[in-house]
């Protein structure tokens, strides 16, 4: 680990005038060089007004690093731009600065290379700005040093001393991954997570593993955490390994849990594409149960679907294809081999197969929405909150859920398996500021 020194060149640089003591570059480095610090690289921002100061120090502390590993090569001296040099206190231009040469000293910042800021030397807006630009998070890996005037210390104060200001940021940073995680969205707080200085306590676990499941990628959602289950509640694990196995019964539970998150965060073109996805899974899912079981678990694909069609057609001698016929729509017979939504509904309706009535009423229910889904999300212009009312969004939710206890009654949990894992999350950020 080596220290990179940046600072400010101040009027009391590299001594004071008022004290005749050494000024605060100087008294810093002598500090990292006796707590066995390796001084990697120095930086030193001056203006007009401290352009002789600079270059004294520079001499001053090439003579201290004499001999200490330190290459006079890796020495900088900076002059600032000019409109700052006749402007020292404009935190704007402080600021621009400050990033400009930020950014490049983070080229050459390697692993575990610490910026070392000194805040005690410059104008108080050049002094205040590291602290801004810190609790921003501009500055990672860094800390900032104060050190006091040797003629205002007080028994027992140190003379220099750490003033970082990471604890706003840390709190900055939990403000804003609360509230993406709230939103779902696990992968901006991953990147807000891995720009912090919050201790990793299984928070990116928890959010990798959300940012996969919401994806609908339970296969490496699965591997993701197959080294560190003990972190994860039972339910979470056995979910995902269900899901992974394409559990279509799983499946149609996930797509509820899904619904409830595009219903919290308003996105309601998403909310009735999944309801609707949500209706026809669980027809082709009853349609395999009541015809062929044997195919329940299998994705359905154009082969599958061809083996349904046969199967349906061949179902008692042809009496569930008659039956099927007996319905017409828009003047047109309904023909199994077309296996729409509205055969579906037809063949689940079929006496022999027993289906609860509330079962069918619900699917009918969530059906009569079909016409206002295909005029707002066709339209491409988005869904907002005036085309569709609360009390019909909650009573798709509810004849969902409906749907899912009369089809699952033992294993259907109405608790979001997303909101389990946020209370997961938020319980481990309380204890991730280090």
């Amino acid at each position: 680990m080596a220290s990179i020194l940046f600072s400010f060149v101040g009027n009391q640089d590299p001594v004071s005038h008022n004290t005749n003591e050494e000024g605060s570059i100087v008294t810093l480095v002598r500090y990292l060089l006796a707590q066995q610090k390796t001084i990697k690289k120095i930086i030193l921002l001056y203006t007009e007004t401290t352009a002789k100061g600079a270059k004294e120090t520079q001499e001053w502390l090439l003579d201290i690093l004499e001999n200490s590993p330190f290459k006079p090569e890796d020495f900088s001296l900076i002059q600032v731009q000019e409109k700052l040099s006749t402007d020292p206190v404009n935190l704007s231009l402080v600021i621009e600065e400050v990033k400009t040469q930020i950014k490049k000293i983070q080229e050459i910042q390697k692993g575990d290379d610490i910026l070392e800021l000194n805040s005690s030397s410059g104008t108080p807006t050049m002094k205040a700005s590291l602290g801004v630009l810190q609790g921003a998070g501009y500055l990672p890996k860094s800390n900032i040093w104060q050190v006091r005037n040797p003629r205002e210390m007080r028994e027992g104060q140190a003379r220099v001393f750490k003033t970082n200001v990471d604890i706003l940021k840390q709190e900055f940073d939990i403000k804003v991954i609360k509230e993406q995680v709230s939103n779902y969205n696990y992968n901006g707080a991953l990147k807000t997570l891995s720009n912090s200085s919050l201790v990793d306590n299984g928070i990116g676990y928890f959010l990798q593993y959300g940012a996969y499941r919401l994806a609908f990628n339970f296969k490496d959602a699965s591997e993701y955490i197959r080294d560190f289950r003990s972190f994860f509640e039972e339910r979470l694990t056995k979910e995902i390994n269900r899901l992974a196995s394409k559990n279509q019964e799983s499946i149609l539970i996930e797509l509820y849990y899904h619904i409830l998150a595009h219903l919290k965060t308003k996105e309601y073109s998403q909310f009735l594409i999944l309801v609707f996805g949500f209706q026809e899974f669980v027809l082709k899912f009853l349609v395999r149960k009541f015809i062929s079981p044997d195919l329940l678990n299998k994705s359905w694909n154009q082969n599958l679907k061809q083996s349904v069609i046969n199967a349906c057609n061949n179902y008692e001698h042809g009496e569930l294809r008659k039956y099927v016929q007996k319905y017409r729509q828009y003047n047109q017979t309904l023909q199994i081999d077309k296996m729409s939504r509205i055969v579906m509904l037809r063949i689940i309706q079929y006496p022999s197969f027993s289906c609860p009535k509330s079962l069918i009423d619900n699917l009918l229910h969530l059906e009569s929405y079909c016409d206002k889904r295909n005029e707002l999300v066709h339209q491409f212009e988005g869904v907002s909150e005036s085309d569709i009312t609360e009390t019909e969004l909650n009573d798709m939710v509810n004849k969902i859920q409906s749907i899912l206890s009369d089809l699952f009654p033992d294993s259907f949990i109405k608790e979001s398996c997303f909101a389990v894992l946020n209370k997961k999350i938020m319980a481990k950020l309380i204890n991730s500021d280090g």
